[in-house]
């Protein structure tokens, strides 16, 4: 167990930050501060970089949004609306930062339209055999995961 000052813990925030680091931290860490130490195994949960386009409505912001002239759009926290996901796209927004990872519906309607966009990505090659051999085994893990 490490004790570091909360003026140190702030500049490691910062050079996080700076740096775009995001693996969240494993170790126990002890803050100790004017009001006593506080303990805490300062796990966060995990945050994604996804492209905006694949933002759905509810999801939830990880991290600020913010313009390339640091104007903040959304701070952290706020969950995304449709008209949201709109008026980002149309300041130019490209990825988010979004709480844990984005999950998709395992029906057996997703696995079908799954399979039916690999046979259409796959259409132009059904006379060459390694491709083909390719095209069945994602079509087999396609298969497992549903």
């Amino acid at each position: 167990m490490e004790r570091y000052s909360l003026e140190r813990l702030a500049y490691f925030s910062r050079i996080l930050q700076r740096h775009h680091m995001t693996s969240p931290p494993t170790q126990q860490i002890v803050l100790s501060g004017p009001t006593g130490r506080i303990s805490a195994s300062a796990i966060a949960p995990p945050d994604t970089c996804i492209l905006l386009n694949q933002a759905r409505s509810g999801m939830v912001l990880s991290r600020t949004v913010e313009l390339p002239n640091r104007t903040r759009l959304c701070p952290s926290g706020t969950t995304l609306s449709d008209g949201l996901i709109q008026r980002l796209a149309g300041r130019g927004i490209k990825r988010i930062y979004i709480v844990g990872t984005p999950s998709e519906d395992t029906g057996v309607d997703n696995w079908a339209e799954k399979t039916r966009k690999l046979h259409e990505r796959f259409s132009r090659v059904k006379n060459q055999p390694y491709l083909l051999a390719i095209m069945k085994s994602v079509e087999n893990a396609l298969a497992r995961k549903a």
